[in-house]
């Protein structure tokens, strides 16, 4: 993201040399946008990453305690005329185990992010998660929070970015209901039609929840949003991580978006999607990206390198062995970061 007239770069866990395990509370960068001499992107990217004492990357959110850090959905807020970073910190014991959520604020003197606010672990909802976008809807600006569709939104300003109960979220719940699978309460008007709306204390519907309510038999095909029709192969993949944002060139909104469980590789297949709305529906999408039984997760259009009025794009993912199978790892590559570049022409 840009901030105070810098690119500031974020990445989970990294491996160090020298170390069995590696950093594990997040790594940090900055780098020059090019109209402040830094390099085009067509070339590379000059990154100075946050050192300690050692000359090493240091931990960028130090908590106490062996549990990984992980971040997201980074937004710059102002309060009291100032602008903060804020961001969504989950603290890991396992891949799959959160023991801890909340909010984190970045301190400029010391180039660290500190705890600002922890969060109820049963109201994972109700704060920024993914990746954010801002937006005016009716003359009111939002942050709009995409993993990789949009289905969770706060009004942008701090007292209400820290407010859990500020929070809406996107789904054809029952307002005030959660999400049960097939014994979920869905909201439909007198004619049976499906009802999508932003409500609060409800739990959010995306591609996931989507097809397991189809599979149930309580929404049909027609009512779909979140499930685009490969424009080549017919296939409807699971989109699961990636980012959206305005792009002028296409007129519409976009999504770049990881596969899961994908054909050639579980995690490694990378998609476009294109929508008029923010909020859908999505109808169709092209692979854009394929790894051959390699990983390449977490996939983040980076819309400042746009070129070309947004025709030509980038985005970065983190490419690694893990969960693959391969036999054969790229050496030297292992949890690198990798950026592509799109020409939005050829999506057609």
């Amino acid at each position: 993201m840009i901030y105070k007239g810098k690119i500031y770069w974020f990445w989970g866990d990294t491996r160090k040399p020298g170390h069995r395990l590696g950093l594990f509370k997040v790594a940090g960068a900055v780098s020059e946008l090019e109209a402040n001499g830094g390099l085009d992107p067509n070339i590379g990217i000059n990154l100075k990453y946050f050192t300690d004492d050692n000359n090493e990357v240091k931990a960028m959110f130090p908590f106490e305690g062996h549990e990984a850090i992980w971040i997201g959905a980074p937004i710059l807020v102002k309060d009291s005329d100032e602008e903060k970073m804020i961001v969504h910190y989950s603290r890991m014991k396992s891949l799959g185990e959160r023991v801890e959520h909340g909010l984190g604020i970045y301190n400029n003197e010391k180039n660290i992010f500190e705890k600002l606010k922890k969060l109820d672990p049963n109201r994972p909802w109700d704060c920024p998660r993914g990746h954010a976008i801002k937006h005016a809807e009716r003359g009111i600006d939002y942050f709009w929070f995409t993993d990789p569709f949009v289905n969770i939104r706060v009004k942008a300003d701090f007292n209400s970015v820290i407010e859990p109960n500020a929070y809406d979220t996107f789904t054809c719940l029952q307002p005030g209901s959660k999400y049960l699978k097939e014994k979920s309460k869905l909201n439909r008007d007198e004619n049976g039609k499906l009802t999508y709306q932003w409500v609060r204390r409800t739990d959010p519907i995306g591609a996931k929840e989507e097809r397991e309510l189809k599979k149930a038999g309580l929404i049909s095909a027609n009512e779909l949003r979140y499930q685009p029709l490969s424009a080549d192969t017919n296939e409807i993949p699971l989109l699961a991580s990636g980012s959206m944002a305005w792009n002028d060139y296409k007129k519409k909104w976009i999504i770049v978006a990881g596969e899961a469980f994908g054909k050639t590789s579980a995690f490694g297949e990378i998609w476009y999607a294109e929508a008029n709305d923010i909020s859908g529906p999505w109808n169709r999408c092209w692979k854009i990206v394929t790894h051959d039984n390699y990983t390449f997760y977490n996939p983040v259009h980076h819309t400042f390198f746009d070129q070309k009025n947004g025709r030509i794009i980038y985005f970065e993912g983190t490419y690694c062995s893990m969960f693959s199978g391969t036999k054969q790892p790229t050496p030297r590559y292992e949890y690198n970061q990798i950026m592509y570049k799109l020409d939005l022409a050829n999506i057609k």
